[in-house]
């Protein structure tokens, strides 16, 4: 029907002269029929395939003509109208387009769905993915599935029939008759040994008869053999009354979760549910594994080289992204699995400290500084650990029930041992334990329990650290030993593992507590805190420290150290050891000394919190309490010390650690690859502030030029960026030398602007002009502060230290706009950092805020909040940062034993009240220019001799001030005697030694100026002296290991190799010289070791010491101007350290003590706010309190009654001024200190309506039509300017401010408030500023005033219409 209206259609349509669509009316038609009527079925996948993209074309057909009959049906152009029975068959026809769509959909989802269920049918034939798609259906895994389970089931019966059955017997029956044998042959032995029950029933005479018949032990163990014979017959006879009660255990750690996640990109959409994607790895990913891709999950049906194929479940509506990642999550039960899986969560924890760090207490200079503090309560205790009594008395309480350790003993074999043996194995230990015990004694296995039923990943898992039963004995012999002696002098809130103190006694000690603290009404709080895994963090070096603090010999505790640095784990899983895996943090839990070191741990924790709260200590759980809060802020500050002093080789606040993650970690990932591009100047100052608010912390007015330039770790962006560059282009010039000529040409050419960068150079050369560096063709790079290095010779190293040191000038010019800082001078990073360094963690933290100007004033912070008061909240005067460290009387307690040192400070250096810092010394500035353009000395004339020894040596001026270090070397030739190297006793008389050595060569190094660079400088200039005589054997003895690998390094590889190097620059140009050996020499020998050292040596010392000598002298002898310079920049730099360190100290007191007053001071305000909201629970008791409010008469006035007028600068108005300086003349207020009925708060929104409806005045706003003019409120309602209450009431603020400056005196004689609580039951929203007096308010309809206010809708508008004439 449907076909012949087409038909009909389009001879209809034929003489309206639109032949397009009657052609398209007759290609649907043919095609449609041609669908309908397709070539008999073929028995091919291609004719499925045809069929379908008929379909599919005759739908687009379809549309197509759709649009033309709508096109056709609008009319015009003489087109006849269309019928409407032609318009309702057409539309019933394409309302049949979707059903189409559908059934071709449904057909293809079969017609897959059957391939992945049951592969092409049979009548496809064979085509080229027919056999790829049959072994990959379901069915044939399925039928592979079926095989395999039947090949399982054989094998299993054959195992079944192996072992026997109740009809036939086997393996079972035979391991069964074996055990029989065995359990009688046990009997027997048994009687034999010990006799039978009933024989020992019979009595005395009955044992006397079978005495003959026992067995005779050998001599040194028969004792013991006796001895353990009557113990394990009486526990036979002895019957078990009491058996503990224990949870089910956990089951054993066999398995983990493995989450492998892969990049994975969509390269085929089969259809809705297949799909393939190109993933990174394959080998995560098996086939028929689940997965999940974009959060759907789905399986793995097939698996190429690069590529997965994933069916996804066909209920679900999900859209698939084009890339994502395809992840696998499954568990591994594997041996190689499970343990690696151990071993890289278990490895970084047992390995965080270096090994210097383990070893080397001098690592710890935090934990140093607390310990110091603190005095022992143990005297030295005197432990014999060759008591043979203790040895044997531990030995005998060994459980039998322990494990076996590596060493192949067991608790049951040393139980056995006599007293004789016990006595030898104490003395074997105890003279291995000098240098720790060998590392096979030392070998632990571990076995890994669970801490949940069902675990599934490393940090699930409890391993329990099993070490030889032989070093257990030791460590538990000296454990009873100690633990007598503590238990005796250590504090009582010690418990755990000490007898007599118990945790159900620390439990009873705190409910007691607790229960006073209810029935008296006490405050009572406290924390409680678990160290996270804590043997295993426990550090070893502070360990030893403890323990000898605590009592133990220096040889036990050194000795059990070094045993400890011995200590190699092997996880066991299924019965198999893994690998070892050696430790430098941490003590064993299975060692009983680390049990004695967690409690010198406890007592650590116990003293330094005694005095502030009462610590108390079980094992890893720590605790204090107090009955006051204000007790646990300096609690906490301990407690971080603690931590920190205890958790690091390194002492450093969390600022620094912070700023070592965004130099280490963010601005490489940031900056790699941009050598090409230099970003803006606000872009980086944008990373600036942002990096230097991640360390500090997000204060208002801190300096990111500051905090990035003197915090440790920490580099500016704009520094680092420059490193960057010139790294990289010294590294093109070892690369691609052609390339890094190139880029110099341009860097030293005409100037590149911003926008013209496209490339290395143009980027270098912006970043350079932006901080005023040059650059010359040859590759010298000039700076500020006469910073320069030259790019082919300098070190990495030298580079960073130039960029950063020229730095600082750029930091002056950027805060030198701060308040109190345009007199700043240059900041000298590295002595202020250092003095910042040297306290504790939470005083760095502190100061550091400090030292970046992120303390804000009152003063500051009223200039931009409306919430906030300028006046000091302790004294009422004017907050300002100089106010409260050199004038607030609050603080005068604290301050006066600084007091003389305030007054330098503030005389000499006052911007230290905003950012304190070292300055960088102008001189030290002139003293760099001069010595770097120094060169070595000539050379002095060649030596004849066929052999000859040289001794060089270096030294310094000023070594602790590197500022101003300068530095000289010498070179000294020594005559070899004529028996050398057999010398006689006359050869090292004075006089022989006087005529043997002179000075060859003496100089000032030039460059940097470090003693390894010195050292290295006398050996270029030696090694080039002696190269002018070749045939010369000539052997150079110098005591600086740095500066002999260098050279030696050259000598072997040349200038280029080693050209990366620090104080590489002085090889350069340099010829190797081809007969000279350098040697090391020990440096500064003692008397002692001269002495007892060959005749040989003797007199190479003596040529060392006068090399020395000669260095010395060569300091002595530097020209006076660079003595002078270098002095007073050294002095300079040691004054303003010294000022800094105790500067710090006087802001730590003062700092403290302001805090706790500030606390104080806003508990008693919060106290007094509730008290009037006490008073007036109710608006209508708020309003009869206001009626009834009175000042005596004798109040005080707000201004007094003569003043000078000056109206030049009043922006409100002369009538507006008059009137409100005619209202404060009725202000009175309590004279202070006013009794507490008399205390009350006032708001500025009161003091308005009082004024207004006093003076008849509505409030004025400014008028944002014209800025700093004002008008009244209605006045600016009517012309619709917004307008809050807010802005109504800082205005009258603002007025009665200006209006003190005009009088040059404060109007109020009381301070500001943030907040005025009682406002709160008007409805107002919070904050309301307001003052923290009470005046008597004139005028009377003000209150009635308010509480309409209250009452309204809308304040503002209100006020707008209220009538105030």
């Amino acid at each position: 029907m449907q076909y012949r209206s087409l038909g009909f259609a389009a001879e209809r349509l034929r003489p309206c002269g639109r032949p397009d669509i009657v052609n398209q009316i007759i290609v649907c038609i043919s095609e449609g029929r041609a669908l309908y009527t397709s070539a008999p079925l073929e028995g091919a996948e291609v004719a499925v395939a045809q069929e379908a993209k008929n379909l599919e074309k005759f739908l687009d057909d379809l549309e197509i003509f759709h649009n033309s009959f709508e096109t056709f049906k609008r009319g015009g152009q003489g087109l006849p109208p269309v019928p409407e029975n032609l318009v309702s068959q057409w539309n019933n026809l394409h309302e049949a387009k979707d059903r189409l769509e559908k059934v071709h959909d449904y057909v293809m989802k079969c017609q897959n769905m059957e391939e992945e269920l049951v592969g092409p049918r049979p009548e496809w034939g064979h085509t080229d993915n027919a056999t790829k798609l049959m072994e990959n259906s379901v069915s044939a895994r399925i039928n592979k599935v079926v095989r395999s389970s039947s090949d399982l089931s054989a094998a299993c019966d054959k195992v079944l029939h192996m072992i026997g059955s109740p009809m036939e017997a086997g393996i079972g029956a035979e391991v069964h008759g074996v055990v029989e044998s065995l359990d009688e042959a046990t009997h027997k032995l048994h009687d034999l040994t010990f006799g039978k029950a009933d024989e020992e029933e019979a009595g005395p005479a009955a044992q006397q008869a079978l005495a003959p018949l026992l067995l005779s032990p050998p001599s040194w163990c028969r004792p013991a053999a006796r001895g353990c014979g009557r113990s394990l017959l009486e526990s036979q006879l002895r019957r078990r009354s009491f058996v503990r009660i224990r949870p089910p255990e956990k089951p054993p750690f066999t398995c983990v979760l493995l989450d492998h996640t892969s990049p994975a990109r969509l390269v085929d959409r089969h259809n809705l549910q297949l799909c393939t994607f190109q993933v990174r790895e394959v080998k995560p990913f098996e086939l028929l594994s689940q997965v999940s891709f974009a959060q759907v999950h789905g399986q793995i049906t097939a698996i190429a080289a690069e590529t997965v194929t994933v069916l996804f479940p066909a209920n679900d509506d999900f859209v698939l992204p084009s890339t994502g990642e395809l992840r696998r999550i499954r568990h591994d039960s594997s041996w190689e699995g499970v343990v690696g899986s151990l071993m890289a969560f278990w490895s970084p924890i047992w390995n965080r400290d270096h090994q210097t760090a383990a070893t080397d207490l001098e690592d710890w200079p935090g934990f140093q500084s607390l310990v110091n503090m603190l005095s022992s309560p143990c005297p030295n205790i005197a432990i014999d650990m060759l008591d043979e009594a203790a040895w044997l008395h531990v030995a005998r309480g060994l459980s039998p029930r322990k494990a076996t350790g590596v060493c192949g003993w067991h608790n049951k074999d040393l139980r056995l041992l006599p007293r004789a043996a016990l006595a030898d194995l104490a003395t074997i230990l105890d003279q291995l334990l000098a240098l720790g015990f060998p590392d096979f004694l030392m070998q632990a296995r571990v076995a890994v329990l669970s801490k949940v039923a069902t675990p599934d990943s490393a940090s699930q898992a409890r391993p329990i650290t099993i070490l030889s039963c032989l070093f257990r004995l030791w460590a538990r012999v000296l454990f009873s030993k100690v633990l007598v002696e503590w238990s005796r002098s250590l504090p009582r809130s010690i418990t755990g593992c000490i007898k007599g103190r118990s945790a159900l006694d620390l439990s009873y000690e705190v409910q007691a507590m607790v229960e006073d603290s209810l029935s008296n009404k006490n405050d009572l709080s406290g924390f409680c805190l678990d160290l996270r895994k804590a043997f295993n963090f426990l550090p070893r070096a502070p360990l030893g420290d403890l323990l000898q603090r605590l009592g133990l010999p220096a040889r036990v505790a050194s000795g059990w150290c070094r045993s400890l640095a011995k200590v190699s784990r092997s996880f066991q899983i299924h019965g198999s050891l893994g690998p070892a895996l050696p430790s430098t943090t941490g003590a064993p839990e299975g060692d009983p000394t680390s049990v004695l070191g967690m409690i010198a741990v406890c007592w650590l924790f116990v003293e330094l919190l005694q005095g502030v709260v009462s610590p108390k200590a079980y094992v890893d759980n720590l605790s204090w309490s107090s009955d006051d809060l204000e007790n646990h802020a300096p609690a906490l500050l301990i407690l971080e010390d603690f931590r920190r002093a205890l958790s690091g080789g390194k002492t450093s606040a969390l600022t620094f650690s912070r700023a070592q993650a965004v130099q280490g970690g963010v601005w490489p990932f940031l900056f790699f690859g941009t050598e090409g591009i230099a970003p803006s100047s606000t872009t980086v100052h944008a990373l600036r502030g942002a990096a230097s608010r991640a360390i500090i912390g997000n204060y208002h007015t801190l300096s990111p030029f500051g905090a990035m330039r003197f915090l440790q770790g920490a580099q500016d962006p704009e520094v680092f960026l420059l490193c960057h560059h010139v790294s990289q282009l010294r590294r093109a010039l070892v690369t691609s030398p052609e390339t890094a000529s190139a880029l110099l040409c341009r860097l030293s050419g005409p100037l590149i602007s911003h926008r013209a960068v496209c490339g290395p150079a143009g980027a270098l050369q912006v970043l350079l002009h932006r901080n005023d560096w040059t650059v010359q063709a040859d590759g010298l790079f000039r700076g500020p502060l006469h910073c320069q290095f030259n790019l082919h010779t300098a070190s990495a190293k030298q580079v960073r230290h130039m960029f950063q040191l020229a730095w600082g000038s750029h930091v002056q010019d950027q805060i030198q706009h701060r308040n109190g800082l345009s007199a700043a001078p240059v900041p000298h990073a590295h002595l202020s950092a250092s003095v910042l360094g040297g306290f504790r963690p939470w005083e760095q933290k502190f100061l550091s805020r400090s030292m970046c100007g992120g303390f804000m004033s009152g003063a500051e912070r009223n200039t931009w909040s409306r919430d906030s008061t300028d006046l000091c909240p302790l004294c009422r005067e004017l907050d300002t940062r100089s106010h409260r460290i050199f004038r607030c009387p609050a603080l005068q307690e604290k301050r006066g034993p600084h007091q003389e040192l305030l007054d330098t400070v503030q005389q000499q250096f006052p911007h230290w009240a905003h950012m304190p810092y070292v300055s960088w010394p102008f001189e030290a500035s002139v003293l760099q220019l001069f010595l770097a353009k120094l060169c070595l000395p000539e050379l002095a004339a060649p030596c004849t001799d066929r052999k000859l020894v040289l001794f060089t040596d270096a030294s310094a001026i000023h070594t602790a001030c590197p500022t101003a270090r300068v530095t000289a070397w010498a070179v000294v030739q020594g005559k070899l005697p004529p028996s050398a190297p057999d010398l006689t006793a006359d050869d090292l008389s004075h006089a022989s030694l006087l005529a043997g050595f002179s000075v060859l060569g003496q100089g000032c190094t030039p460059g940097p100026q470090t003693v390894p660079r010195a050292e290295l400088a006398a050996l270029v200039w030696a090694s080039s002296w002696a190269d002018q005589n070749p045939a010369c054997q000539v052997t150079v003895f110098s005591d600086c290991q740095p500066a002999l690998n260098l050279w030696h390094r050259w000598l072997r590889f040349g200038w280029e190799q080693v050209r990366g190097f620090a104080n590489a620059d002085l090889l350069k140009n340099v010829p190797r010289p081809r007969s000279v050996q350098a040697r090391k020499i020990k440096a500064h020998q003692s008397a002692t070791e001269v002495a007892r050292a060959p005749l040989w040596e003797q007199w190479l010392a003596a040529g060392n010491e006068a090399a020395d000598a000669a260095a010395k002298q060569a300091c002595r002898d530097l020209p006076t101007a660079v003595r002078d310079i270098a002095n007073q920049a050294a002095l300079q730099c040691q004054n303003q350290q010294r000022l800094l360190r105790q500067f710090f100290r006087a802001i730590l007191d003062m700092g403290v003590l302001e805090a706790s007053k500030r606390r104080q001071e806003a508990r008693h305000q919060h106290e007094r706010q509730t008290a009037q909201l006490a008073a007036a629970s109710s608006l209508s008791d708020l309003l009869s309190r206001f009626r009834t409010w009175q000042v005596p008469l004798s109040g005080i006035l707000s201004i007094p009654e003569a003043w000078e007028e000056n109206w030049e600068s009043w922006p409100l108005g002369l009538q507006y001024g008059r009137l409100l300086l005619g209202w404060l003349q009725n202000l009175r207020w309590h004279a202070q200190p006013a009794a507490p009925t008399d205390t009350w708060e006032v708001s500025y929104l009161e003091m308005m309506l009082s004024f207004s409806t006093a003076s008849a005045v509505p409030p004025l706003v400014e008028n944002v039509f014209r800025p700093g003019t004002y008008w009244p409120l209605p006045q600016a309602k009517l012309q619709l300017q917004h307008v809050s209450l807010r802005q109504v009431v800082s205005c009258f603020r603002a007025a009665l401010l200006q209006l003190g400056k005009l009088l040059g005196r404060p109007i109020f004689p009381c301070a500001e408030i943030k907040d005025v609580a009682y406002l709160r039951l008007l409805q107002l929203p919070a904050p309301n500023i307001g003052l923290d007096a009470r005046p008597s308010l004139p005028g009377g309809g003000w209150v009635d005033l308010l509480e309409q206010l209250a009452l309204s809708e809308c304040a503002v508008e209100f006020l707008a219409g209220a009538s105030w004439s």
